[in-house]
């Protein structure tokens, strides 16, 4: 039932544009698919549309997933859904990585109990299917965690050299992923038969993702475009460290939050706080708590910041929060056998019913503003040219998608639009911010040409542009 009720919010948007919660990284990487496909773009030379006077060529994940994008909507006009489609069968994947993995090492009830706890997290409905790379690297690092545990001999070889490539390639697509590596190297060292080749293996798995975005890095540095910020210092690292934001919402909000169902959270406690007084922790659950201290720390104040980092640990909470609630569930059958169903029952409800409530106002909104956006762009703007809008947005690319143009970021403490461009205000993320910045461009001369709840759009001279507002 839980499964039915995540694929049914799924489902519900696999086609919608990006006007979610998180548009914001959705059109980063959207826009990155069009330009593939309507500038013929080198596959190692991805470009944006904030580019001001610039080409565009920026660095980011390795962007096969952009490219596939980029090379279904060309043909299909539609550039999001082949990505959702993407990213939902990589979930699926990590759901059935994560069943499969439990039901080898602790049976059928707990590899129910880690499938309950995957299918009702808060992230996995919406970030399930997004065009954002984590889906797919989330689902490779799950399947490079089960491929350790086969129960096969005759596997001990592929298990030294697929599972460290698929965290490579999960890493390629997701820097922090890389942190898979730990545990599929610790389970890999009892499961394989040349621990010398897994050892060869690993360590060149770290060699393309290191390769990869210190070239992504250069690139970022070529037009100083920093749109998906591909790397971190260890000097920003430490500071973010510092930041008590890092630790309120990576050890004391997210937990109860986002991550998974609280009373997750909550029974995991629970089990470990009787575990360590019993003297009987398990060592696997230490290895994907420490796995899961390495990304959070390698991932910073960023990867607090946004909640959907999360996603791709959600293998291990499943494991982690799955194998806990088995824990008390067959306690409670050794102590109050008749209340297990009604238990069980229960909780799946509390945690689905939660599920919906906590990610309801991510889904896609405004629609039919974010269209009538698209459609008078298509007619007063035309087609694509260079730097021909001025963006006031405090950084989000969203109206560069639906405007489908190419310029740059305006400033929002002394908004202006140069001679002969649009000017377009993102109404719902400046919120109250955006009657100053309007107020401002049409004293400067900016004439309103369209507006409605989501954007206002102006046009600074020379003539003919057409005064006057086009309300919706």
């Amino acid at each position: 039932m839980s499964v039915v009720v995540w694929l049914t919010q799924s489902f519900s948007a696999l086609t919608a544009p990006p006007t979610g919660g998180h548009a914001w990284r959705e059109t980063d990487g959207l826009i990155v698919a069009r330009n593939y496909c309507e500038e013929g773009a080198p596959f190692t030379r991805p470009r944006v549309s904030n580019r001001a006077d610039s080409d565009g060529v920026t660095g980011l994940e390795f962007p096969v997933l952009n490219w596939i994008s980029g090379a279904v909507g060309c043909r299909t006009g539609d550039f999001a859904t082949p990505w959702r489609v993407l990213s939902l069968l990589f979930t699926l994947s990590g759901a059935a990585a994560v069943f499969l993995f439990a039901r080898r090492r602790w049976g059928q009830l707990a590899a129910a109990m880690c499938l309950l706890v995957f299918a009702t997290s808060p992230l996995v409905p919406y970030f399930g299917r997004s065009t954002q790379p984590d889906a797919v690297a989330m689902g490779l690092a799950g399947l490079a965690l089960l491929i350790p545990s086969s129960p096969s001999g005759e596997r001990r070889r592929v298990t030294a050299v697929l599972a460290p490539l698929l965290v490579s390639c999960a890493a390629l697509i997701k820097l922090p992923a890389i942190v898979y590596l730990l545990p599929v190297f610790v389970l890999g060292w009892s499961a394989a038969r040349s621990r010398a080749l897994l050892l060869l293996t690993t360590a060149l798995s770290l060699l393309p993702p290191f390769l990869w975005y210190r070239y992504a890095r250069a690139l970022e540095l070529t037009n100083g475009l920093t749109n998906f910020g591909v790397t971190r210092s260890p000097s920003q690292l430490l500071r973010e460290w510092l930041m008590p934001e890092f630790w309120r919402l990576d050890f004391t909000q997210h937990p109860f939050d986002v991550w998974v169902f609280p009373l997750v959270t909550v029974v995991v406690l629970l089990v470990a706080v009787a575990r360590v007084r019993a003297r009987s922790i398990s060592r696997l659950m230490v290895l994907f708590g420490a796995t899961a201290l390495a990304y959070l720390f390698l991932c910073g104040y960023s990867g607090a910041h946004h909640d959907y980092y999360g996603l791709i640990l959600a293998p291990l909470f499943a494991l982690g929060g799955g194998r806990a609630l088995a824990v008390a569930v067959e306690w409670l059958g050794n102590h109050r056998g008749k209340l297990v169903p009604a238990a069980v029952v229960t909780f799946a409800l509390a945690a689905m019913g939660y599920q919906v409530f906590r990610g309801w106002h991510w889904w896609p909104r405004h629609r039919a503003q974010w269209a009538a956006l698209q459609a008078f762009s298509e007619k007063t703007l035309g087609p694509p040219g260079p730097n021909r809008v001025m963006v006031f947005s405090g950084g989000s690319p969203q109206l560069f998608w639906f405007s489908h143009q190419h310029g740059g970021f305006g400033l929002l403490e002394a908004p202006a639009v140069p001679a002969g461009r649009y000017g377009l205000v993102d109404r719902l993320r400046l919120k109250a911010d955006a009657a100053r910045i309007e107020a401002a461009l049409k004293a400067s001369g900016c004439q309103p040409l369209f507006e409605n709840d989501v954007v206002f759009v102006c046009g600074m001279g020379p003539p003919g542009f057409e005064p006057g507002t086009k309300r919706l």
